[in-house]
């Protein structure tokens, strides 16, 4: 087993941002009327250590409501995801999300839709913690082996990636990666 990851400045941060500058409505939206949101308004760490880099909304126009930007903000942060995927030699199978995010349905599902990848969420959003746990347990004895933490780490449910996206979405990937870099 492989994990592909690495820190970025495009998650809860940006997202709790956008929700506040947006609202947290959940109308549906139209997959080719999304504008394209470059997530970096502090920067970005991995794979482009630019802190000067700074956010962008491009291809907006005024047929595009909240719902729509509010979109284009959760499909930010999912470029961001597969980009990271896309520099790894490995091909990825599935995501397994865990943390607060999993708690956004939204965000989830642009995540399945924009990596083109099923997205398991784990039972419990503090997976992380949940983890090192495990990892103390083990390094004290109270674990006997690595396989044990299958007793612990459960998905909740898994996320496919919906139909009709997936040309959309990657068009505005392409863009994104033109605009960001």
């Amino acid at each position: 087993m492989t994990m592909i990851g690495g820190p970025s400045n495009a998650g809860g941060l940006f997202l709790n941002w956008a929700t506040t500058l947006l609202g947290a409505g959940a109308e549906p939206v139209d997959p080719a009327r999304v504008p394209v949101w470059i997530p970096y308004p502090r920067g970005e760490r991995v794979p482009l250590q630019d802190p000067t880099r700074r956010g962008q909304l491009i291809d907006l126009d005024l047929t595009h409501g909240p719902a729509a930007a509010r979109r284009a903000a959760l499909e930010s942060t999912a470029f961001a995801a597969r980009r990271m995927i896309d520099a790894s030699p490995v091909p990825a199978r599935r995501i397994v999300a865990t943390g607060g995010g999993t708690r956004l349905d939204g965000w989830v599902e642009a995540l399945a839709d924009c990596t083109e990848l099923p997205v398991h969420v784990c039972d419990v959003p503090e997976g992380g913690a949940l983890g090192a746990a495990f990892l103390a347990r083990l390094a004290c004895g109270l674990e006997t082996n690595m396989t044990d933490a299958s007793r612990w780490a459960r998905t909740a449910r898994v996320v496919e990636p919906a139909p009709g996206w997936q040309p959309y979405v990657n068009e505005r990937y392409a863009r994104f990666c033109e605009v960001a870099g």
